[in-house]
Parts: structure tokens; C-alpha cells; sequence
């Protein structure tokens, strides 16, 4: 995915867990919602240069702490389980 989506490829530090995502608007006519089930990892980029697709507006470079009214609730739980701090506002 790192390399279809930003033109990198990746070193896995290691695997976070398993989450579900609930969210109530569907891709699809007829359903109430959609229920993602990631796996997710923490990886460390092995280039220096990112290039994004086209489902990406901009990309913004980051550090811990982070700010939490930035985050949407799920990459938020991604930072806490890979042991980065985030910031309760």
C-alpha cells in the first residue's frame, strides 16, 4: 500500500493489531454503513522522497506529541498503540 500510495517502500517495525471501523455512510446502495477490520503497522519509510496518488490532497510532515483535534479517532489509536504520545485537548 506504502508503495501504491506515496512511492515508497517500507520496513516493518512491527504489527499494531487488529482494529474495526464503523462508519455510517456506505460506499454501496442499500446498507446502512461500512465495517473496515485494518491490520496495522508500524513501518519505517526506506526512502527520503514521498510521492502521492490521487487520493491524496497534500501530505504535512509531523511529530510527537501530536495534537489531537487534528486527528480523526482511529489514527489516533494507531500513534497511542505504536507508543507516540498524543496530546488530550
Amino acid at each position: 500500500m506504502a508503495a501504491d500510495e506515496l512511492g515508497v517502500s517500507v520496513s516493518i517495525e512491527e504489527q499494531l493489531g487488529v482494529y474495526e471501523h464503523f462508519y455510517d455512510i456506505a460506499d454501496v446502495d442499500n446498507s446502512d454503513g461500512k465495517h473496515y477490520v485494518p491490520i496495522a503497522y508500524h513501518v519505517t519509510a526506506d526512502d527520503a522522497e514521498l510521492e502521492f496518488d490521487d487520493q491524496h490532497e497534500s501530505l504535512r510532515p509531523f511529530a510527537s506529541p501530536f495534537d489531537s483535534i487534528d486527528l480523526h479517532p482511529y489514527v489516533k489509536d494507531y500513534l497511542v498503540d505504536a507508543g507516540f504520545q498524543v496530546a488530550e485537548n
